[in-house]
C-alpha cells in the first residue's frame, strides 16, 4: 500500500511538472514534450480503434457464451469462488450464471463500448469498459491470453487519457467556446506512462525469448511454423519454400526489433521519422506473424496499442491530403446533426464534466487501491 501511495504521488507530480512545462518554448522541454507527448487526433483514432477491437472480440466470444461463461459450462461459479476467491468478488460478471443474464451483460458491454467510439461521456465511459472487460476475463481465466491482457492494460491507461476532446460527441457537447481543446498535444503523467508501458511490455518480452533459438541458432520462427495446430496456409507455404536462412534472420530481426527497437522513440535526432518507421515496422512485423500463425488476438491488439504513438506532424500531412473530402464529410454528416445532439445533451454534459480530469484521475487511482 505504502509503495503504491508513493507512485501515485511521484506521478501527480510528475504530472504537473509536464502540464506547467507544456508550453514551455526552451529546448530541452520542447523535446521532453516531443518524447512524452501524445497527439489527440491519435487518441481519437485510438479510441475508435480500441472499441471495435472490443466489439470484435465479444462477437467472436459471444459464440461460445453459454460453455465459457455459465454455470452450465466448464466454468461454473462455484469453481472460480474455491480455485480463485480473490476473483469472485466485485466482477460484474460473476453475479448470474445462467444464459439470459449473461447475455444481457455481454449486451450492455456492447452498448457502453458503442458509448466509447461515439465519444460520449468518455470520461465515465471507460472505466466501465474496463470493468466490463476485466471481469468478463476473469469469468474464465482459462480462455484468455496475452492479446486479452494487453486490452484490458491499454483500456486502463485509457481512463487517464482525454480520449473524447477530438473527433468525438463530447467535443461537439462543449458550449463554451473557451474551455474547448485547440491544442493537438497532450503531456503528462498518463501518456510518459502508456508509452513507457508499450516499451516495457516489449522489452520484458525479450525476456522470455532466452532460448538459444532465440539468440544464437536464428531457429525460433522456423520452429514455431513447425506446429501444425498454429500453422495458417501462408505460413505452410513460407515453410514449404525450404527459407531456411531467411527464416533465421527474420529471428534475430523479430527479437532484437522487440528488445532494443521502441527506445528509438527518444531519438534525440528526426524524432518524428524515426517513429513513424518503428510504428511500421511493428505494425509490419504483427500482420506478419498473423499471417503465418494463429496468435488470436494479440496481433490485432499490439496494432491498436502502437496507434497513440503516431506523431502528429503526420497525422496534418495526411490531414492537408484529404482536406477537401473531410470537409465535405463534416459539413454533410457532422455540423447537420451537431445542434440536436447538443440539445439533446449538452445539459447533462455540463453537469458531468464539472469534476476536474486531475481529481477524476485520482478518484479512479483510490478506487483501484481499494479494490
Amino acid at each position: 500500500m505504502e509503495s503504491i501511495s508513493i507512485i501515485i504521488i511521484l506521478g501527480i507530480l510528475l504530472s504537473e511538472i509536464l502540464k506547467r512545462n507544456q508550453n514551455n518554448k526552451t529546448p530541452f522541454w520542447l523535446k521532453i514534450n516531443e518524447f512524452l507527448g501524445i497527439d489527440l487526433r491519435a487518441l481519437a483514432i485510438f479510441r475508435i480503434c480500441l472499441g471495435l477491437t472490443i466489439i470484435y472480440d465479444l462477437v467472436i466470444r459471444l459464440k461460445d457464451l453459454t460453455e465459457h461463461y455459465t454455470d452450465m459450462g466448464v466454468m461454473p461459479r462455484t469453481v472460480i469462488e474455491n480455485t480463485f476467491p480473490y476473483n469472485a468478488f466485485p466482477y460484474i460478471y460473476m453475479i448470474t450464471g445462467d444464459s439470459i443474464g449473461t447475455a444481457i451483460l455481454f449486451s450492455i458491454n456492447i452498448l457502453l463500448t458503442i458509448l466509447l467510439i461515439l465519444g460520449l461521456y468518455t470520461r465515465f465511459i471507460t472505466p466501465l469498459v474496463w470493468y466490463f472487460i476485466l471481469s468478463l476475463h476473469y469469468r474464465n481465466l482459462l480462455v484468455c491470453f496475452g492479446g486479452d491482457l494487453f486490452l484490458h492494460t491499454l483500456l486502463f491507461w485509457g481512463m487517464f487519457l482525454p480520449l473524447g476532446d477530438k473527433w468525438s460527441i463530447d467535443s461537439l457537447l462543449i458550449k463554451d467556446e473557451s474551455k474547448q481543446n485547440d491544442s493537438k498535444q497532450i503531456v503528462s503523467f498518463a501518456t510518459a506512462a502508456y508509452i513507457f508501458q508499450i516499451v516495457i511490455l516489449y522489452v520484458i518480452s525479450t525476456e522470455f525469448k532466452y532460448s538459444q533459438e532465440w539468440r544464437k541458432e536464428g531457429t525460433a520462427i522456423y520452429s514455431a511454423l513447425t506446429y501444425d495446430l498454429y500453422l495458417r496456409p501462408f505460413g505452410k507455404f513460407l515453410l514449404d519454400l525450404h527459407l531456411d536462412n531467411i527464416f533465421k534472420y527474420l529471428t534475430f530481426y523479430v527479437y532484437w526489433l522487440e528488445r532494443a527497437g521502441l527506445f528509438l522513440l527518444f531519438s534525440p535526432f528526426h524524432t518524428n521519422l524515426i517513429r513513424l518507421i518503428l510504428i511500421l515496422l511493428y505494425v509490419s512485423m504483427h500482420i506478419g506473424i498473423s499471417l503465418c500463425m494463429n496468435v488470436g488476438f494479440f496481433g490485432i491488439v499490439s496494432i491498436v496499442a502502437m496507434i497513440p504513438l503516431l506523431p502528429g506532424l503526420y497525422i496534418d500531412k495526411i490531414y492537408e491530403k484529404f482536406k477537401t473530402q473531410l470537409e465535405e464529410i463534416k459539413t454533410k454528416y457532422i455540423y447537420p446533426y451537431s445542434n440536436l445532439i447538443k440539445v439533446r445533451f449538452g445539459g447533462q454534459a455540463k453537469e458531468l464534466d464539472t469534476v476536474p480530469l486531475e481529481l477524476k484521475n485520482i478518484l479512479i487511482f483510490l478506487v483501484l487501491i481499494y479494490t
